[in-house]
This record gives structure tokens, C-alpha cells and sequence, in this order.
């Protein structure tokens, strides 16, 4: 029986073969290309980037103060320990305080042919509100100026409730769920409205009071950097730069007058606790005196 040849296409690379096919299925190959390379051009040039800003502290945990109270006063050591600070930053009482610097009861947006820009300390107007309805918190509310002194207001409610109306940039805009006062922001020699304010849309949000720390403090992620250096990190991720920088120097900087003020505290207590220590030394120098003097005349010693 005549054994069958195996051919060896296998074992060797056919490059007038590879070519052969590379020829024959061109257009697939270009058409490939071309889609992937416009995905990632689209991906790219229409999605939001993502800015992160990171912050270290160094803490000083063992300093002369607080070691000198816990030696002789019996402190809980663990109240100035890394982790017990740590809880702190992350706390939402002292998160609240560190956000109640910055201006986040208003966000504000540019209204873009795709994506919306936040104008995060760049608004060319302000906005101040008087809520009368909590329906209106989280809601984009359109702002769009017809003028240097006219503008026009709308938004969209749960229930198919719309307002749309135009007010006088010197006059209120009063809706039954919120009452508006719109100004422009300081551009050149005083409050005027800065070039082509008319050429875009704008539009903004009210944010909750209660929500604005649960939102932020979600995103922000505070851990121990360097145990032995006793380092701390602060680090959050926001689509605007100046505001994710802001927000961690915020807690930095609290933190830091914090730290200050505690040991400012420490500081007094350990004056309060010398003080207390030399009146008991003193009135206790003063019935070893009287008890040396006692004994003198009591056994006729001059």
C-alpha cells in the first residue's frame, strides 16, 4: 500500500501565499484600519478625561506634648495614632468642613454639541437660589441670554412639569420651585457680561446641602501612605482639574489648622498641668516648713 504524502504547509511560510491573500482580501484589511482608527479618534476626542490630584501629610505623632501627657497623665495613646487620623479626614463632619470653602452649591456647565464642559470656577455668571421645592436639587436648569440684559430660563420636572420663561438680568426669575438671581461675574472694569456670552447655552444644578459630602467624600480616597513615615495620602479623581486639586488641598489644609490647634490645646494643658503641680509643690513645701518649725519648738532645737 502506497503511503499518503503529507505536504509540509505547515512546517514552512509561504510568503507569495500570504501575499496572495493579503491582495484578494485588501478591502477588509483598509476597511479594518479605518474603523479602529475612527473609534479611537471618537473614544478620544468625546469622552470626558479623568484629572487626578494626590496629596501626602507628614504627621508628627509622637511629639514632646502629647508623649510628656500620656507619660504622666495617662492618656489613651491610640487617640494619636495613624489610623485614629485617618478616621478623622474621612469623617463627614470633618469633610464638611473642609468643603464648606469651596463654592460647590452651584455647579455650572457649558452646554456642548456632545459633551458639557463644567465651568468650575470659570462661569461667567453667578447664581444665586431660594428653594421652595427640594424637587428642584439635582435638576439641570437651562440659562440661556438673549442679551446683555435679558435671559431666558428652563427646566424640566418629574410629572411632565416644564418652566420656560424669560426674565430682565435685573430682576428675579421666579418659579414656584425656586426663586433665581442671576448677575454677571466681575469682567474688566465691573459687572459686565464678557464677549459672546449669547453664542453658547448654559445651564446648572442646584446641589442638595446634605448630598454635596456623600458625593464627594465617595470619591475621595484617604489611606496610609507610609507606615513608617507615617504618612498619610489624599487622593480624588474629578473631570476638572481645578477641582480636584482644590478639593484635596481643602482637606489638606484643614487638617493642617486642626493639627495645630490640637497641639496648641496640648500645649495649654501641659501649662495648666505645671501649674497645678508647683501650687501642690508650694503648699506642700509650706506644711514642711510648718511641721520643721513644730518640731524645732516642741524639742527646744534653735
Amino acid at each position: 500500500m502506497q503511503a499518503k504524502k503529507i505536504p509540509n504547509f505547515n512546517d514552512e511560510f509561504d510568503i507569495k501565499l500570504l501575499l496572495h491573500i493579503t491582495r484578494k482580501n485588501i478591502l477588509y484589511t483598509v476597511a479594518f484600519v479605518a474603523i479602529a482608527l475612527t473609534i479611537a479618534f471618537l473614544y478620544l476626542r468625546y469622552s470626558y478625561p479623568l484629572y487626578q490630584t494626590k496629596a501626602l501629610i507628614q504627621l508628627d505623632i509622637e511629639d514632646k506634648t502629647n508623649k510628656f501627657l500620656l507619660n504622666t497623665m495617662n492618656f489613651d495613646e491610640g487617640k494619636s495614632s495613624l489610623i485614629g487620623r485617618i478616621e478623622l479626614l474621612r469623617s463627614p463632619f470633618f469633610i464638611k468642613k473642609a468643603l464648606a470653602k469651596l463654592p460647590l452649591e452651584v455647579s455650572y456647565y457649558r452646554k456642548g454639541t456632545i459633551l458639557n464642559y463644567e465651568q468650575y470656577k470659570t462661569n461667567p455668571y453667578v447664581v444665586e437660589a431660594q428653594v421652595n421645592n427640594p424637587e428642584i436639587y439635582g435638576t439641570p436648569i437651562y440659562l440661556e441670554f438673549l442679551g446683555k440684559n435679558k435671559y431666558a430660563i428652563s427646566y424640566s420636572l418629574p410629572g411632565g412639569i416644564t418652566r420656560d420663561s424669560e426674565f430682565l438680568i435685573s430682576e428675579k426669575a421666579m418659579f414656584p420651585e425656586v426663586t433665581l438671581n442671576i448677575s454677571f461675574q466681575t469682567f474688566g472694569s465691573g459687572k459686565m457680561p464678557p464677549p459672546n456670552i449669547t453664542k453658547s447655552t448654559y445651564f446648572f444644578i442646584l446641589n442638595k446641602p446634605d448630598d454635596i459630602v456623600t458625593y464627594y467624600s465617595q470619591r475621595l480616597y484617604i489611606n496610609i501612605a507610609n507606615q513608617e513615615a507615617k504618612t498619610i495620602s489624599i487622593t480624588y479623581n474629578d473631570r476638572n482639574p481645578d477641582k480636584a486639586a482644590d478639593i484635596v488641598n481643602a482637606v489638606a489644609e484643614e487638617f493642617i489648622a486642626y493639627d495645630v490647634e490640637k497641639k496648641s490645646e496640648s500645649a495649654d494643658k501641659i501649662l495648666d498641668f505645671i501649674d497645678k503641680q508647683m501650687a501642690l509643690s508650694y503648699d506642700q513645701l509650706i506644711q514642711a516648713e510648718n511641721n520643721l518649725e513644730a518640731f524645732r519648738q516642741e524639742h527646744g532645737i534653735d
